[in-house]
């Protein structure tokens, strides 16, 4: 009961009603009453019952119903939301703890009093903590596949961890066990099943006993769960001789008496639930074995059940997925571009390999003619050793040239392949970006080297190593550069410039900024910079993809950003920034972009 809307006026901050007649009355009613300061969650006011059913000091009482009454400011939210859409709240059956550590059973009922401070909400508990237990001596059967069915329900909903977690509580105190435990194996993937209830308390962030022990360290109980059995142990002294090693740990733990049921999910063991007797041992009966057996294949089913869902959403994925295949109409266009950029990148590095090539096979053959000069000699008896000193001068002159040569087809071979099979192929990886940008840089060397006068300068950290996609940015740079010569310079062979490539580390981000000294652009252009098929080149190698290509890149795989300042005459600057540790995977295949210009 809570007090009437004629009590609801002149309740002080003393606790007394300013009425010696309300005072005796509410003293004298045979349930504990507090009042409860909804902005803080602070009990201001207790009657002296209190005192007794919590079995703590009178002194203290205020101080541990604060922390016990309304557990969590959700709790309280949804007292208080209730009690403005009806009033009142009545005959609401709560479990608390005592002081002492004790569990009661109480009907609460909730309202609002008038108090000096302000609105208080009033509750009266009344202990039938008696009552319950002898109905649940009356009708334990009922009770349990009662508390089972609510139990089941609640699993079925989204939180099933929550769900697990709320229901350990309620069958540790409706079978008044010491410890509940639900515990995955290790190394489940399962791991947010793991929950744990004691009436001891929080014991540590794991559990206490049995539960925070690894079940291969158990091998008796572990066989046995592993054969879908259930654990019972009444008394861990009378366990099998061959689990003696599972017994002196037990015994350690303090376990007297041990229930365990195994939790499965498609045939196999995936966890356990446990139940513990710590201070006296028990016999565990039939029907407690039933409802913890159910309890485990309860989770099972939920279990089951998000695997089941997890397979939908990955279904509703794909199909999503296929939806957007659908849509590559735009998609192969840029494919195309980009194979075309790889054949003349092909194409670049065959010419320039040919030459150091050409001259190793010039050499080559130089050698081996001399060394035919020095085989006749020595076979006619006429070798002398100024014709060894002489042979040897020159077979190491060409060795030298040979490898040179063969060292400068091989970089430029090596670059190309790096950067080839890092376009084709969308991976993260370890690099370190100045060696990556010089090998990107010597690649397109075939293709800029016509521009004679405009210089391609790179200013990078040695030692900066990042981890990210390098086919993207391989990609991002070579457009930018090839875009610089088309429209910067207009493609003019003769143009006079320098096209700059600076790299930085600024927290937890690399700032790339590409910048040149070229004719820049307008306003208008720089706004319709990134619309696909804008292009100023049209009819003269521009497609319009080149920079939403870019953008594309730099936003969806790389996680970053872009901006662009230009003024016309005043060349232009892009500013790229993105993680120096990119942990995700990259939004779309590096198959499915292009490397291509505007």
């Amino acid at each position: 009961m809570t007090p009437s809307d004629g009590d609801r006026k002149n309740i002080g901050a003393s606790g007394a009603s300013g009425d010696p007649i309300l005072d005796k009355f509410f003293t004298s009613l045979p349930i504990a009453i507090a009042l409860l300061d909804p902005r803080s969650n602070k009990v201001v006011w207790t009657t002296s019952h209190c005192a007794d059913l919590f079995e703590c000091a009178q002194d203290d009482v205020k101080e541990f119903l604060s922390s016990e009454l309304v557990r969590s400011q959700a709790q309280l939210d949804d007292i208080t939301g209730k009690l403005d859409a009806q009033g009142t709240i009545q005959s609401q059956e709560m479990v608390y703890s005592t002081a002492a550590g004790n569990h009661i059973v109480a009907v609460v009922d909730f309202g609002y009093v008038d108090h000096e401070n302000g609105k208080m909400i009033a509750a009266s508990i009344q202990d039938i903590t008696e009552r319950k237990q002898a109905e649940a001596d009356m009708c334990h059967d009922a009770e349990a596949d009662k508390l089972m069915s609510i139990i089941s329900g609640q699993l079925l909903g989204i939180d099933v961890a929550g769900a697990i977690s709320g229901a350990l509580r309620n069958i540790g105190i409706y079978f008044n066990v010491d410890r509940v435990s639900v515990i995955p194996l290790l190394g489940s993937e399962e791991s947010w099943m793991k929950a744990h209830w004691s009436r001891f308390g929080n014991e540590s962030e794991t559990g206490g006993g049995f539960g925070k022990n690894p079940l291969a360290s158990v091998r008796w109980i572990e066989h046995q769960l592993n054969e879908g059995k259930s654990v019972i142990l009444n008394c861990i002294a009378d366990m099998p001789e061959q689990a003696k090693l599972d017994r002196d740990i037990l015994e350690n733990l303090g376990v007297q008496s041990l229930l365990a049921t195994p939790v499965q999910s498609q045939g196999n063991l995936i966890g356990f639930v446990c139940m513990e007797a710590v201070q006296i041992a028990r016999e565990w009966s039939i029907r407690e074995i039933e409802l913890l057996t159910q309890f485990s294949n309860v989770i099972g089913s939920a279990l089951a059940r998000q695997q089941a869902e997890s397979r939908m959403r990955t279904a509703i994925n794909r199909a999503e997925d296929a939806l957007r295949d659908l849509e590559g109409a735009q998609n192969q266009l840029i494919q195309v571009e980009k194979m075309a950029a790889l054949g003349d990148l092909v194409a670049g590095i065959a010419h320039e390999t040919n030459t150091p090539l050409g001259s190793a096979v010039t050499t080559t053959s130089a050698i081996k003619s001399r060394t035919k000069q020095l085989y006749k000699a020595f076979d006619e008896g006429k070798i002398k050793r100024s014709d060894m000193n002489a042979y040897f001068d020159y077979t190491n002159e060409g060795f030298q040239i040979l490898e040179t040569n063969l060292t400068r087809a091989a970089e430029l071979i090596q670059s190309f392949k790096r950067v080839a099979v890092d376009v084709s192929h969308a991976t993260i990886q370890d690099i370190n970006i100045a060696e990556y940008l010089t090998d990107i840089m010597r690649s397109i060397r075939p293709r800029t080297k016509k521009f004679k006068s405009i210089l391609l300068e790179l200013d990078c950290p040695d030692d900066l190593e990042i981890k990210t996609e390098p086919g993207a940015i391989s990609q991002i740079l070579t457009n930018l550069i090839m875009n610089a010569y088309l429209h910067g310079y207009d493609n003019d062979l003769s143009a006079q410039g320098c096209i700059r490539i600076k790299v930085e580390q600024v927290a937890e981000n690399v700032q790339l900024t590409f910048s040149d000294d070229g004719k820049g652009m307008s306003d208008e252009v720089r706004e319709k910079l990134f619309d696909p098929y804008f292009t100023t080149k049209r009819g003269q190698g521009g497609s319009g993809l080149g920079m939403p290509i870019i953008k594309d890149l730099i936003t969806e795989t790389l996680s970053g950003d872009i901006t662009v300042s230009s003024q016309p005459n005043m060349g232009s600057t892009f500013t790229i920034t993105f993680p120096a540790n990119l942990q995700r995977s990259p939004c779309m295949p590096a198959n499915q972009r292009a490397n291509g210009t505007e």
